[in-house]
């Protein structure tokens, strides 16, 4: 049973495994690191199915958006979405209770964060900044 992947990295070898869609599949996943994969625009809404992930980063890239079901992912404490082209995050981002670290550096086109960011209890950093500093 696999606990980590990291598919990190612009070369895209890991393709010639496994489709992208497959890594969803792995429901025993405790961390997930797909950074520097920039044909990556959007995840696919079965990341709510990694019900055991407790971090994921995705540091560099091309995604814009994070779909609503990456909400149920109640087991995440470590979110690294920096370097991105983000334009908006879930609403419901608040109800990811476990999170406690949050890094959205140089995301120059997310403008807001949603109000449930007040909901995040247990979270001790939040990172972010834009390309002005």
């Amino acid at each position: 049973k696999v606990t980590d992947l990291n598919l990190s990295g612009e070369s895209q070898e890991w393709r010639n495994n496994c489709t992208f869609e497959d890594i969803f599949k792995c429901e025993n996943l405790e961390s997930l690191e797909l950074s520097r994969n920039y044909t990556i625009q959007k995840l696919p809404p079965e990341i709510g199915n990694l019900q055991q992930l407790h971090t994921f980063k995705m540091n560099g890239g091309s995604l814009k958006h994070l779909p609503d079901e990456f909400c149920n992912l109640k087991n995440l404490e470590i979110l690294e979405l920096s370097y991105q082209s983000l334009l908006t995050l879930p609403k419901n981002i608040g109800k990811l209770h476990n999170l406690k670290r949050v890094s959205l550096y140089w995301n120059t086109y997310l403008k807001r964060i949603p109000k449930s960011f007040t909901e995040l209890q247990n979270l001790s950093s939040l990172f972010g900044s834009d390309s002005n500093g």
